[in-house]
């Protein structure tokens, strides 16, 4: 009557098991955790600061979230949300039409039409206005 010794199996551990340590979970982890930095200006504008790394990391719907009930939008307004190259984008496409210190930009009835934007204020003291795009 002699007991056997069963050998301990192996086992994984609990990152490797679950896949905490992939590169796809560290990625996604990083983009929860670490928050961009920002600056902000004179005017009380929040413009995030870009990297290189950045500079194409934006979609037509994050152009239209950003152009969504205006006429007109300044550049350090956009920046809080898009790359400066977006807008350089929008204004190569015709989506905005700057003034000539390039100051402002305004939204063009092109950018209503591709970008699906509303053509009506929605909310505040305009509800319901139609919204006077460029021509």
């Amino acid at each position: 009557m002699t007991a056997q010794k069963k050998t301990r199996r192996a086992r994984k551990s609990y990152e490797a098991r679950t896949g905490m340590n992939t590169r796809a979970a560290v990625i996604l982890a990083k983009a929860l955790v670490v928050k961009p930095a920002t600056v902000e200006d004179d005017n009380g504008n929040v413009m995030r600061v870009w990297l290189p790394s950045e500079a194409n990391s934006y979609t037509n719907q994050m152009l239209a979230d950003c152009l969504r009930n205006r006429v007109a939008v300044e550049p350090n307004e956009m920046l809080g949300t898009v790359p400066p190259s977006a807008i350089k984008y929008c204004v190569t496409k015709g989506w905005l039409i700057p003034n000539d210190s390039k100051t402002l930009y305004r939204v063009t009835a092109k950018a209503a039409l591709e970008l699906v934007l509303p053509r009506t204020f929605k909310g505040g003291v305009h509800h319901g206005r139609k919204i006077p795009f460029a021509v």
